[in-house]
């Protein structure tokens, strides 16, 4: 099960959804094509044919504020730098639970850590739930696509780095890269795209100008890649 951000009113919440209810579906209805045209084809990193979003307006995660408070005290202590908006590197302890039957760490796992690397780094860089929130929307993950390299195990400290590459029309791509600290072993990257939505019906709007702004140079050299291929 994915977690994702619970955001919106709590007293709304709604049950645990996985990533698959909350998968996009073709448009079927006319009057949508402004909205649908926010996603910025030319920016779309992970190829996929148009599509809407169908969600609920809030989705509860349980414990969410604790492991996301906890990452940011564990960044603290590694890093007292102002946090990079684009950028935000943390290190942790492979934990025995993340383990599978072979004793490497889960492939599942990967995605959890990409995801709360992805919200610690909001929630440091002062973009996070409750700025979201003051801006009416939020967002929600669309696409995540990860190549393995080599196996994670239980004593293993990991490094996490979570980049920007991208934030244009209502879609934002980061990439993350997981390292083993002892020997800089590269073991996973995990490439990511998010969607913004309105929290009031959950369906795709344009990103904050400010992070258009921010993301500005990054945005250009990932386009300007993917185009010279």
């Amino acid at each position: 099960m994915y977690r994702l951000w619970a955001l919106g009113n709590r007293r709304r919440v709604l049950p645990y959804l996985d990533q698959e209810q909350l998968v996009m579906r073709p448009p079927g209805r006319k009057g949508r094509g402004r909205e649908s045209n926010l996603f910025a084809w030319d920016g779309d990193l992970l190829p996929a044919q148009q599509v809407t979003i169908k969600m609920p307006r809030a989705i509860e995660i349980a414990n969410v504020e604790d492991e996301v408070a906890e990452l940011l005290d564990l960044h603290a202590v590694q890093n007292s730098r102002v946090v990079d908006p684009l950028e935000f590197t943390v290190r942790w302890p492979v934990r025995g639970y993340e383990l599978d039957s072979l004793g490497h760490v889960n492939n599942a796992v990967y995605l959890s850590w990409a995801e709360e690397v992805a919200t610690a780094h909001a929630e440091a860089a002062g973009y996070g739930r409750d700025w979201s929130a003051s801006r009416g929307g939020g967002w929600i993950i669309r696409k995540t696509e990860i190549t393995y390299h080599q196996p994670a195990v239980y004593g293993d400290e990991v490094e996490l780095t979570v980049r920007v590459e991208l934030v244009r029309g209502a879609r934002g791509v980061r990439r993350t890269t997981i390292h083993r600290v002892s020997d800089r072993e590269l073991l996973a990257e995990v490439l990511t795209e998010w969607v913004w939505v309105r929290l009031s019906d959950g369906r795709p709007m344009a990103a904050p100008r400010e992070l258009v702004a921010l993301a500005a140079a990054v945005t250009a050299s990932t386009l300007a890649r993917r185009r010279a291929r």
